[in-house]
């Protein structure tokens, strides 16, 4: 497992704070995973179209204090909706920065691992292997179902960190110890 990178594929912020927190965020690559809540589906979506033309001017929509694209029922949040603030096109613009780091970190020379926060029902993650595996075959996924009530004085969208490093466990040491 030497060499192994960790990326965050969502559905939200929970799994790339787990995975810095845990080995550190020189084994964490950015995705744009990491600065969305985003259903499987449009997961799915991001690696069938090659994480292009996700973010169009038709489908982005701010609803309140919210950005969100309508098609693939995505949410965004942090640098995204920071820069759509100013502009459309700036906010496109960092998405596409985003996209191309999670496309570079699926075609680099490490193996990674999906690591996936689901904490509502997530259907077996063989299509998200398969799809991953269209990048290399040593691609794999780690889905961690944390529906604990989260560990105590952090904020609860972190989880709770012994359901995280129960899972991280087989794959090396914490950095936190």
């Amino acid at each position: 497992m030497n060499g192994l990178k960790f990326v965050s594929f969502g559905n939200d912020c929970r799994s790339g704070f787990q995975i810095r927190r845990y080995f550190g965020k020189d084994r964490c690559l950015p995705t744009i995973f990491d600065r969305q809540m985003t259903p499987p589906e449009a997961i799915y979506a991001y690696l069938d179209n090659d994480f292009r033309g996700m973010f169009e001017a038709d489908d982005v929509v701010r609803v309140g204090d919210h950005l969100y694209n309508m098609r693939y029922g995505t949410k965004y949040a942090h640098e995204v909706d920071d820069a759509a603030r100013r502009s459309f096109a700036a906010g496109k613009a960092e998405h596409e920065r985003l996209c191309e780091l999670t496309r570079n970190a699926l075609l680099g020379d490490a193996p990674v691992l999906a690591v996936v926060h689901w904490g509502r029902a997530f259907k077996c993650p063989t299509e998200l292997i398969t799809k991953l595996h269209d990048y290399s075959p040593d691609h794999e996924v780690l889905v961690v179902r944390d529906l604990g009530p989260g560990t105590p004085g952090q904020a609860s969208w972190r989880g709770d960190n012994s359901q995280w490093d129960k899972a991280f466990s087989p794959f090396g040491e914490p950095i936190h110890l």
